[in-house]
């Protein structure tokens, strides 16, 4: 199959503005293969040098095509990653068992000049980084309306001060540009077609779509606010686009795979939303839709979710040629209210307003009213009638807004002092040391192999350690494809870890199977082992999961560590907390038991500050059973199967958690690292726990 971009897109890079891109601070390296050089060499040299990048760091790829079978990984601020042009340069991820083609999680991060092919994931995300650059990158899945697609092209989440310029994304299983949880956003001369979404902008402030293309998908833009999650999107303008022809079929799943073919912008529950000066045509279920949340008939708790869209103002549009044919369950619902046959308006309210807010001539109070104005020949309809009873008369919705401001990208961070102090000959000496114990000062130089350490007598970590060194067990591990682990604490001469009875211990700085195991690199173990805002951690040693006898059997962890003197504050193991084995039926029940694996396999992601805490969804074990460890919460990600719900209460084969953990699907599959089999025990302890759980059924 041709790997050859399509013309639209290699046109695009030529259309898209200029744009000044910063360059690191530190030093270029460029990734070419050389003469000698296999693709797994090559692959394996690319992997090791984004895992030592230090801050500041341009990684340059020549031209050509370059097969790589993991994703990449950043984690440190100020990296550039470039190529030659997104025809040039093409990173194919086809045969790749990576969850994201590239993640980013430093602040001031840029991808330039480069495609992507194919990744069984997401192709570019960044998570909680402040300054995003993505200019003239390709994201492509060659195979359309494939479910088994990637769900998103390019995917800042939890970001901030954002530029996405100049690119082209085709063929993702959710949104091809998809912004979520963020600030200051500008999604710019971009072109989207044959996604589900073409660009979806969810939950984020201040957020300015334009001038960007979105046709032959299921919808060209969507603004969305989804319950459940970190902050409610406002003040978001989208003008100056085409959205034309998005009629494509909706093989996404979640809550946009409700989103009907047809539909060339969709705004769902979000407030003070400005649409203006937009061509949008040829779309056959509505040009323009403005709906609350309870149209999806999905549950929310409305003490804490606003359903409902306010200040929304529609102004200076061509539309034509929209909803003639209305599709999918929502596309129904609007054409049973207009009378099945009849065109649909290009402009469709749902009048559904908080009635609270309702005045007495039944609209909204003049700061929140849906305003619609100068649209030329647009049609105008709503799914229930005003006082007036005349669904299709703008007159009550002639009014304005104050605009929504441009978005100001702030200029770029400086790079914080006293992040390069080491050269490399001085990180080479650090690492390269041989005393007689272990290489203690090596900590500073974060040196690219455990050896360099020399932690354990021959560098076998089977054998006993050099000094200072406790090997130790957890009540319920985090399970890696069977690997057999050896578990160490090393803590220099003179320094103690702090007890802590519901965290990780405040530590100072510093049946027989054969599978090959994918230890993860560097940067895709930050991917677990560090939060939002927070550093590099551990994630077992905590006391609920230390409180048992030493490996082999004796006395208890914390009081062996405690009197190892690498641990202070413990109390007597009786008065600590404990999380029961797993798999030891007779130390808890089934509920307890299951609980346990999923904080020790999910919730070092799946809590509040974790990097998946953006979904709501929590799994330590001292997390209410509810809506939060998922019981009938409905996901914002994609690849779930067609399943509507995180747990159905009793009923684990309709169940999205049971799901992802039973597959080894990449854009599927949980854990995303570290898995290429499924943990049969662990899953059917889980199972059983969503077996038993009392309904009643979700909605």
């Amino acid at each position: 199959m041709s790997r050859a971009l399509p013309a639209v897109a290699l046109a695009l890079t030529v259309l898209a503005s200029a744009c000044l891109l910063p360059g690191g601070a530190g030093p270029v390296i460029l990734l070419v293969p050389g003469a000698s050089e296999t693709k797994t060499e090559f692959e394996s040299r690319v992997r090791q040098a984004f895992s030592l990048a230090q801050p500041g760091t341009t990684f340059e790829f020549g031209a050509g095509t370059f097969a790589l079978t993991r994703g990449l990984g950043v984690t440190a601020s100020h990296i550039t990653v470039r190529g030659q042009g997104p025809g040039q340069t093409i990173l194919d991820f086809s045969t790749a068992s990576a969850a994201e083609a590239i993640l980013a999680t430093g602040n001031e991060f840029t991808i330039a000049d480069i495609g992507i092919f194919d990744p069984p994931g997401d192709g570019v995300k960044t998570v909680g980084v402040d300054g995003v650059l993505m200019h003239r990158v390709n994201v492509v899945w060659l195979s359309d309306a494939d479910p088994t697609n990637g769900p998103y092209g390019l995917y800042p989440v939890l970001s901030s001060n954002i530029l996405i310029e100049g690119c082209y994304v085709r063929g993702a299983e959710d949104a091809g540009i998809y912004v979520g949880q963020s600030m200051n956003v500008k999604v710019k001369n971009n072109w989207a077609e044959f996604n589900v979404a073409g660009i979806e902008i969810e939950n984020t402030i201040n957020a300015e779509v334009s001038w960007n293309v979105a046709t032959e998908n299921t919808a060209g833009i969507l603004v969305f606010d989804l319950t459940g999650l970190s902050q409610a999107g406002h003040s978001v303008s989208v003008h100056h686009n085409w959205s034309y022809n998005n009629n494509g079929p909706n093989f996404g799943s979640g809550v946009v795979g409700l989103v009907p073919p047809g539909t060339g912008l969709l705004v769902l529950s979000t407030d003070d939303v400005e649409i203006y000066e937009n061509q949008i045509h040829d779309n056959i279920t509505a040009g323009i839709a403005v709906l609350s949340y309870d149209l999806t008939l999905l549950p929310y708790d409305p003490a804490v979710f606003d359903p409902y869209p306010e200040t929304i103002f529609i102004h200076d549009n061509v539309m034509q040629n929209n909803g003639t044919s209305p599709q999918g369950t929502i596309g129904q619902v609007i054409a049973l209210q207009f009378g099945f046959g009849a065109p649909i308006p290009d402009i469709v309210w749902d009048r559904n307003m908080n009635p609270a807010l309702v005045q007495p001539d039944g609209e909204l109070p003049p700061a929140l009213k849906f305003c619609v104005q100068n649209n030329g020949a647009a049609t105008i309809g709503t799914l229930a009638p005003p006082p007036s009873g005349d669904r299709f008369d703008v007159t009550p919705y002639d009014c304005t807004h104050t605009p929504v401001p441009r978005v100001q990208i702030r200029d770029a961070l400086a790079l914080p002092p006293g992040q390069q102090d080491l050269t490399p000959a001085e990180t080479a000496m650090l690492c390269g040391a041989q005393p007689a114990g272990v290489n203690w000062p090596a900590y500073e130089a974060n040196c690219p192999t455990l050896s360099d350490y020399n932690l354990f007598v021959g560098n076998d970590p089977r054998g006993p350690v050099v000094e200072r060194g406790l090997e130790y067990e957890l009540t319920t591990p985090l399970f890696s494809d069977y690997a057999n682990k050896y578990r160490f604490a090393f803590v220099p001469f003179g320094m103690a870890a702090s007890y802590d009875p519901d965290q990780v211990m405040d530590f100072p700085d510093g049946n027989p199977r054969t599978i090959d195991y994918v230890v993860p690199d560097v940067n895709q173990c930050a991917g677990c082992h560090t939060g939002i805002n927070e550093p590099m951690d551990l994630i077992g040693p905590k006391a609920r999961l230390l409180n048992r006898p030493v490996p082999g059997g004796g006395p208890n962890q914390l009081d062996a560590w405690t009197s190892a003197g690498i641990l202070t504050g413990a109390p007597a193991p009786a008065s600590a907390p404990r999380l029961p084995v797993w798999n030891d039926a007779a130390d808890g029940t089934v509920a307890e038991r299951a609980r346990a694996y999923l904080e020790s396999n999910c919730a070092h992601c799946h809590r509040p500050n974790g990097r998946a805490g953006f979904t709501s969804l929590w799994l330590t074990a001292d997390t209410p059973d509810g809506f939060n460890t998922g019981i009938c919460k409905t996901p914002i990600a994609a690849g779930v199967g067609g399943l509507t719900y995180d747990i159905e209460p009793g009923d684990p084969d309709q169940s999205i958690l049971v799901f992802r953990m039973e597959s080894v699907v990449p854009s599927v599959q949980m854990p995303e690292l570290a898995k290429v089999i499924v943990h049969d025990a662990g899953n059917a302890l889980v199972r059983d726990w969503v077996t038993g759980l009392p309904g009643p059924a979700c909605p």
